[in-house]
Order: structure tokens, then sequence, then C-alpha cells
């Protein structure tokens, strides 16, 4: 069952989909969270509109960093 929910959302939606919430529940900014990943903000803004033009070295940074940052706010 666990599993079934997992694959039902793509990787890269689930972390965008964070991502919102860090802006809009948490009130960081993009700003903040690029500081915070280690990346420009262009590139996290490029993530949450178009993931697949970001290389998977930097959306593995991009997403280990921002699931932390999520997990230190919950």
């Amino acid at each position: 069952m666990l599993k079934v929910g997992i694959e039902l959302v793509d990787d890269d939606f689930r972390v965008c989909s964070i991502i919102e919430v860090l802006i809009d529940v948490y009130f960081l900014d993009y700003q903040a969270i690029s500081l915070y990943v280690g990346v420009d903000e262009e590139i996290i803004r490029a993530f949450v509109n178009n993931p697949s033009t970001i290389p998977y070295d930097l959306k593995y940074r991009i997403t280990v960093k921002v699931y932390m940052i999520f997990y230190m706010f919950k």
C-alpha cells in the first residue's frame, strides 16, 4: 500500500511541493531557500518551474537540503 502511494507522485513534483510549503506555510522566500541550499536563487526558481531543466547533481543537492529544511520546521 505504501509503495503504491509513493509511486503515485513524481519525485520532482514532491520536492517542488515541499518548496511551495516552505514558502507558503513557513514564509521562506526563494532567496532564503537558495542560501540554505547553496545554489543561486534562479536555480531554485527554475527547478520549481521546470525540474527537467536542472542537472541531476543539482537536483540531488536541492532535494537533500530542501528535505532537511522541511524536517527542521516540522
